[in-house]
């Protein structure tokens, strides 16, 4: 009799397979390393579950893979995040700067001409004044 360990189930923290061949026929047997029983499972249920442990090895590498890929998108798009921001940065700063400045010149201006208006309602107070006066010396000499 050879014991041969399983390749699909080789051993589970619970569990350790192992195959045993005798001449006439082959027994499948899962050993329970805690009670030392083996425990004996008939040949389609062996299959079954070589079957299911192959594809989640296969399962288990495409999400790998899959997660490895997902991380390489992450990483390329905090990349053009990261360009972005810098570039766009850099332009939004330019824009409110100028925003900045055009706001700041209004405001020169718009202090100009209420200067400008102030002397303008001098000179009109005093133009008004004179023109006051010139009537009332132009009216003392026309009598």
């Amino acid at each position: 009799m050879d014991l041969f360990p399983c390749d699909f189930f080789c051993h589970s923290k619970k569990r350790t397979c192992a195959i045993i061949s005798c001449n006439f026929f082959e027994i499948h047997d899962i050993i329970d390393p805690v009670s030392k029983e083996a425990v004996f499972v008939d040949d389609k249920t062996f299959e079954l579950m070589e079957k299911m442990y192959n594809e989640f090895g296969i399962f288990k590498k495409d999400m790998t893979e899959f997660r490895n890929e997902t991380n390489k998108r992450f990483d390329t798009i905090d990349g053009h995040i990261m360009r972005i921001e810098n570039e766009h940065g850099k332009k939004l700063d330019a824009l409110f700067d100028g925003y900045r400045q055009t706001y700041e010149k209004l405001q020169e201006h718009d202090k100009r001409f209420d200067d400008v208006e102030t002397k303008l309602d001098n000179l009109s107070i005093q133009v008004n004044g004179h023109e006051s006066k010139l009537k009332v010396l132009g009216g003392g000499r026309n009598k």
